[in-house]
């Protein structure tokens, strides 16, 4: 009779010659009725009494098992789950390489063009649906790089504001860094702030308007540089609208004021909610669909616009 035991350190198995008696005291007959013994055969123990030595019914790989695991329950078979993670990523078009160690729901694969990623089992899953995609970061990168280069502009890195369609560059030229998207990097729709010649490095202001229809009055804040000129072009608005600008600050330089209004209505937003319009009160009147306050707030926007100047 020919048994089968393991050392701690696992390894394979080593046949170890028994007697019938001696093999039926290594595997008792109670654990051959476990939970798992549908799922798993019992080849032999390991020799610290508690790890199993087990063979999957379904595919015939073997591996280590804790006693207490086949009697509590049935084990994965790691065999088994890598042919399925396997499918599943070739269904999506990857190539499964491993799990990640010490994180269960993650999986490393292999791209098509040849960069290994780490994502999640369910997201791999969900791409091989059809439901979503994957790109790869190291190849993505290159392309923005190379998208910035033929700009004469450098790729610095994410953007220091977290907007995620915005990028942080280098001007080859002066050496200027800026906040630039990246749709308008790609299309060419920007200047540099520092030495262009368009209107982010040109004077801008920051304006507070009140307008005035027969049966409502709002407050726009905004920016232009030429807002007394062209205000009613740029918003459409009508002849029988009432202009009146209570507040014009002057500033160096368009990007400095696009910044600063951004800056504005974030903190409106977080310090005073209820002062904005909600957009079916303004819709069809004027040719925005947010940021517009109400005329109670004004004594709030003046104190949130002279601190954001100070700063």
């Amino acid at each position: 009779m020919t048994d089968v035991v393991m050392s701690p350190a696992g390894g394979k198995p080593k046949p170890v010659r028994r007697d019938r008696r001696r093999s039926q005291r290594l595997i008792p007959k109670a654990w051959l009725k476990f939970p798992s013994s549908k799922a798993f055969s019992i080849v032999g123990r390991f020799a610290n009494r508690n790890d199993l030595l087990i063979e999957c019914t379904r595919c015939g790989a073997q591996q280590r098992s804790k006693v207490f695991t086949c009697r509590s329950g049935v084990p994965i078979c790691q065999s088994c789950l890598k042919k399925k993670r396997s499918t599943i990523a070739q269904k999506a078009g990857l190539q499964f390489v491993e799990a990640v160690p010490g994180k269960p729901h993650y999986g490393r694969f292999l791209l098509t063009c040849g960069h290994q990623v780490q994502r999640q089992f369910e997201m791999i899953e969900r791409m091989a649906a059809g439901k979503t995609g994957l790109r790869c970061e190291t190849c993505h990168g290159a392309k923005e790089r190379d998208e910035a280069m033929a700009r004469g502009w450098s790729l610095l890195g994410d953007d220091p504001e977290g907007a995620p369609s915005y990028r942080l560059y280098q001007h080859d030229a002066c050496g200027h860094q800026q906040r630039i998207a990246r749709g308008n990097l790609q299309t060419g729709r920007f200047d540099c702030a520092h030495c262009g010649g368009g209107w982010s490095a040109k004077p801008s202001f920051i304006y507070v308007v009140r307008l005035i229809w027969d049966d409502l009055t709002l407050i726009k804040v905004g920016f232009s540089a030429n807002p007394a000129i062209r205000f009613r072009q740029q918003l459409d608005l009508g002849s029988e609208v009432t202009v009146e600008f209570l507040r014009q600050e002057p500033l160096q330089k368009g990007r400095a004021a696009i910044r600063l209004e951004k800056a504005f209505h974030r903190r409106m937003a977080k310090d005073h909610p209820h002062a904005r319009v909600p957009l079916e009160v303004f819709q069809g009147r004027i040719k925005v669909v947010s940021e517009i306050y109400w005329p109670e707030a004004l004594k709030e926007i003046d104190q949130t616009l002279n601190a954001l100047l100070r700063d």
